[in-house]
């Protein structure tokens, strides 16, 4: 009988041992993007007897997840019950993320449904990565609720279940509603970043309100955000919008000064400003003399007349 039950003991150990192996070269896998080589240590953990765990199936889920391979992230869900184990926390983000990643919304809200009517606690980061899936697939209405719900969870909501309301708000042009949970964000303490600002900016320059995007390019460079060109290209096609060439000359004046190089879409769009308002010469280099060659002759280009072309 003591024989029997060290044999049971050695085999069980080796069991452990060997899915510990597994589960540590699907790790890997997951930490390099490799989703392939991760399913396939999947299988041969499985082909050489040793049972998966919950663990096993979280590493082949995230990996698949940082891929973008939701069809196979919910695949191993559904693989992960078959075996008779109760998906935790980690399986259950990890394919609303993998969801979000692929832009299937709808797929995602699904995966985050079951979550909630399961026994499994929920969390931010869940939230959060249907919140994404909702700005993704330009469904605004849904990430908010998303978001009371999270709130109503009695979860703290961070700066990424902001940043992607924000977005979803901005995707769907709904200017106020993005500037509304941007002053929710600072309301519960919590700095927005780059992320935040851009967002609210693209929101307002799709609504056609350029003095509030100017007010947050203020704010953003007074909060000492580091810059990027998307938040300046983006109240460049603001003043656009509304016909002010000058600010938007001031705004790309601004972008040399931070040592940014303007991208196709701040030349585009300072390009049809100035064509609209046949601006001089003078006026046009002297803000874009020192400009790539490329964004330079797309704006010569635009507002050169055309009897001067031809």
């Amino acid at each position: 009988m003591a024989a029997c039950t060290v044999a049971s003991v050695r085999a069980g150990g080796k069991q452990i041992q060997g899915r510990l192996t597994y589960n540590a070269g699907m790790s890997a896998c997951e930490k390099g993007g490799q989703w392939e080589h991760a399913l396939s240590l999947l299988v041969g953990l499985c082909e050489a007897q040793l049972e998966p765990d919950v663990i096993s199936f979280n590493a082949g889920i995230s990996a698949c997840a940082k891929c973008g391979q939701w069809g196979r992230a919910m695949s191993l869900l559904v693989w992960l019950s078959a075996a008779d184990l109760e998906p935790d926390i980690i399986s259950y983000s990890a394919v609303v993320s993998a969801c979000e990643k692929g832009g299937h919304w709808k797929q995602a809200l699904s995966i985050l449904k079951t979550l909630l009517d399961s026994q499994v606690e929920p969390n931010v980061i869940a939230y959060s990565s249907g919140i994404s899936a909702c700005a993704t697939g330009g469904q605004w209405q849904q990430a908010l609720s998303l978001l009371d719900g999270l709130c109503d969870a009695r979860l703290e909501p961070n700066v990424v279940s902001y940043n992607a309301a924000i977005t979803a708000c901005e995707k769907g042009e709904q200017w106020q509603q993005a500037l509304l949970l941007f002053a929710g964000l600072r309301a519960v303490r919590l700095e927005p970043d780059i992320i935040s600002y851009s967002a609210g900016i693209s929101a307002c320059e799709k609504g056609g309100r350029f003095q509030q995007a100017l007010f947050l390019l203020r704010e953003m460079r007074e909060a000492r955000t580091t810059p990027a060109v998307i938040s300046y290209s983006a109240g460049v096609s603001a003043c656009g919008k509304g016909g002010e060439w000058q600010l938007a000359l001031s705004l790309l004046s601004e972008l040399q000064e931070v040592k940014l190089v303007p991208d196709a879409i701040s030349a585009t769009t300072l390009a049809s400003v100035l064509a609209r308002r046949a601006a001089s010469g003078s006026m046009r280099w002297c803000c874009c003399a020192s400009w790539p060659h490329r964004q330079r002759d797309q704006i010569s280009s635009a507002t050169t007349p055309l009897s001067v072309r031809a």
